[in-house]
């Protein structure tokens, strides 16, 4: 088939060449032609559907980190009001928590540098 002549096909697609040696096949190359075509649309249509799927979940994702971020400040705000609440309301046993906590903190730190 190295000597084979090509010819192109009808103007309509000017990129499916034919060889004048092999023998026609009919409707075969076009019908062929036009499944690859379909399946290119399909393909193209599913990239879409996949894309567009992509873009919902991402926006669910966006949303729940907002709610997640949300709700975790609100609770920090309650506990940093309810530690104040303690302090004031105790605030002998406050100062001696927090110098027993500066000790422990100490000695383990100290103990890591060594």
């Amino acid at each position: 088939m190295a000597n084979a002549k090509q010819t192109r096909e009808p103007a309509d697609n000017p990129d499916a060449a034919v060889f004048e040696d092999e023998p026609r096949t009919g409707g075969a190359g076009q019908q062929l032609r036009a499944q690859a075509s379909e399946v290119g649309h399909n393909l193209r249509d599913m990239a879409g559907t996949v894309r567009e799927a992509a873009r919902e979940q991402a926006g669910r994702v966006r949303n729940s980190a907002v709610d997640y971020y949300e709700e975790g400040r609100e609770r920090l705000q309650r506990w940093e009001h309810g530690i104040e609440d303690y302090v004031q309301a105790q605030p002998i046993k406050s100062l001696l928590i927090a110098a027993g906590v500066g000790v422990l903190l100490g000695i383990v730190l100290r103990g890591k540098s060594r």
